[in-house]
């Protein structure tokens, strides 16, 4: 897979199928290492533009169980 920049869920997913193929991986070349580096970066950026996630209370975190009231 070419790396191209992430703008829709089709080209997401895409790059996580490729992702997972190089994780399965044993070994990888250099290549494969430099593609699995970039395209983890931009799936990232992709999830954290269209997913982001609020950051956790203190409270909340050190509360017992993490839970909220």
């Amino acid at each position: 897979m070419k790396a191209k920049a992430i703008k829709d869920r089709p080209t997401h997913r895409a790059a996580l199928r490729r992702l997972e193929a190089l994780m399965d991986r044993e070994r990888l070349t250099a290549a494969a290492e430099a593609e699995l580096e970039l395209l983890g970066v931009l799936v990232e950026r992709y999830e954290d533009a269209h997913w982001p996630v609020a950051p956790a209370s203190p409270v909340v975190g050190l509360s017992p169980g993490g839970g909220g009231p």
